[in-house]
């Protein structure tokens, strides 16, 4: 493995045939050159795997991993962060096309604001051919200079989009990520959140394919089964209600002063019934 690169792009893959050649397109074309693209293959049963050792064959900064057995999307996206080895770390998603600044502007964000832990592009939807879906919203939010009960509120309120921003490796590795509950992303940029900021840099759009047609049941049930858990009553009816405490939990075995935890509860308390009123019915 290429362990001088300063970024590992990890990029758990399953059955992307459709959109994986846009993609590491996307990342090929990409102003900042010193990085490691890591696909961990899920045994795709596709044509995905010929496209990426196709890939990996033509650049050396790409490599290219088939599991020996299929690990689910959880430990899929384990598989890649332990094998990082560089500096900084970022998720990705084979279905999605990378504006060809995201490197380079997040990395100079990251360097010049030593409070950011997370530096992502501004992300649009686009559908199945790659058109902008302008009537569907992705809320981020840039977190910078703002206080820790300000950063849980924004955290809450937007979407997990910062999830796949680049930051500090050890940082990914500090925190509560990709655990096997409903809402472990927010769970991970809740604990990312009260280590530092987030920025939302100056880059083109990232666009993030929208390509599922389901109400809010369906949504849980899909990411149930992704996480390899059995979901009880409470997952399939009321998963939000056991966010909350593994939010707060995460707040109160934080590094942060006892006032803040305070006030990180506190929004948690009375956010959560609004996080949940906005998850009815959407989409993701």
């Amino acid at each position: 493995m290429n362990s001088s690169a300063t970024v590992t792009i990890g990029l758990p893959v399953y059955n992307n045939e459709r959109f994986i050649s846009t993609m590491l397109e996307s990342v090929l074309a990409q102003d900042y050159s010193d990085f490691l693209l890591l696909i961990c293959d899920d045994c795709s049963t596709d044509s995905t795997e010929e496209i990426c050792r196709e890939y990996a064959d033509r650049d050396r900064r790409i490599r290219y991993i088939r599991n020996e057995q299929n690990l689910g999307p959880l430990e899929n996206h384990r598989k890649v962060l332990d094998l990082a080895e560089s500096e900084y770390f970022m998720f990705a998603r084979g279905h999605e096309i990378l504006p060809q600044d995201l490197f380079s502007c997040a990395m100079k964000v990251l360097s010049e604001n030593k409070e950011v832990v997370l530096a992502n592009a501004p992300t649009l939807w686009i559908d199945e051919e790659g058109t902008v879906q302008n009537d569907k919203h992705l809320l981020q939010y840039d977190t910078r200079k703002n206080g820790i009960a300000n950063r849980c509120r924004k955290i809450l309120l937007g979407k997990c989009e910062s999830f796949y921003g680049i930051g500090l490796t050890q940082h990914f590795r500090s925190v509560r990520v990709l655990e096997p509950v409903v809402g472990t992303d927010l769970i991970m940029l809740m604990e990312m959140g009260l280590l530092g900021s987030f920025a939302v840099v100056p880059s083109g759009n990232r666009l993030r394919r929208h390509y599922y047609t389901e109400d809010y049941g369906e949504r849980i049930k899909r990411h149930s089964s992704a996480l390899a858990i059995d979901p009880d009553f409470l997952d399939r009816h009321f998963p939000i209600l056991k966010i909350p405490f593994q939010l707060l939990y995460s707040v109160w075995h934080g590094k942060i002063r006892f006032y803040e935890k305070i006030l990180a509860s506190v929004v948690i308390i009375l956010m959560s019934p609004i996080k949940y009123l906005l998850s009815i019915g959407k989409t993701q």
